[in-house]
């Protein structure tokens, strides 16, 4: 265990009932800028450059030890020269042999990339909604416009056989349109209820 907690790019920790560390792996140390003897048996207020972070830390370290029960968090770090990181926190109790909870132990990966790209991603994905429904618009009004043309058409003729013809084009043609229809507005645009429509 200790060989992966020291070969991780994660944070890794343990503290006890007071939220002091007892255990910090050696990513810790590198995040937050000072060396392992500042922060073993100190709690996060002590040492981080913005106190309400710490306190926000501790808050949600007592919440796990209170619950007795695992908990993910997302919590924020700002260092010395202000630069903002946000890590996705996942901390359980740490008991005794009794089943006594005497603290936590943690691992927090940073997802500030993640967190920025967020927005970015949201963007892209509206953008193919819309693209989408675009498409489909173009579509139904393409089929319809075929549809009335074929009809237009067929009254046009007098020989029964051909108009017959025209009027079966135009409803399969309106076969195809519904389909398109019911694969759009199914919500999935992969499958459709197809034995329900035929």
């Amino acid at each position: 265990l200790r060989g992966i907690s020291e070969t991780t790019t994660s944070l890794v920790y343990a503290k006890d009932e007071e939220s002091r560390f007892l255990y910090v792996n050696p990513r810790i140390p590198e995040v937050v800028g000072l060396p392992e003897a500042a922060i073993i048996g100190r709690r996060d207020p002590e040492f981080m450059p913005h106190r309400q972070e710490g306190d926000a830390i501790v808050a949600n370290d007592r919440e796990v030890m209170t619950s007795g029960v695992a908990h993910t968090y997302e919590e924020r770090f700002t260092d010395a020269g202000g630069a903002v990181s946000i890590w996705t926190s996942t901390k359980g109790p740490m008991r005794d042999d009794a089943g006594r909870v005497v603290g936590i132990v943690g691992v927090s990966t940073d997802v500030t990339a993640l967190k920025a790209a967020q927005p970015e991603l949201q963007r892209e994905v509206n953008a193919r909604e819309l693209l989408l429904y675009e498409v489909n618009h173009r579509v139904k009004n393409s089929l319809q416009l075929v549809t009335s043309i074929l009809a237009i058409e067929a009254s046009k003729i007098e020989d029964a056989q051909a108009r017959g013809v025209l009027m079966d084009a135009r409803r399969k043609i309106g076969h195809i349109a519904q389909l398109h229809q019911q694969l759009y507005a199914g919500g999935r645009h992969d499958r459709v209820d197809f034995a329900a429509f035929l």
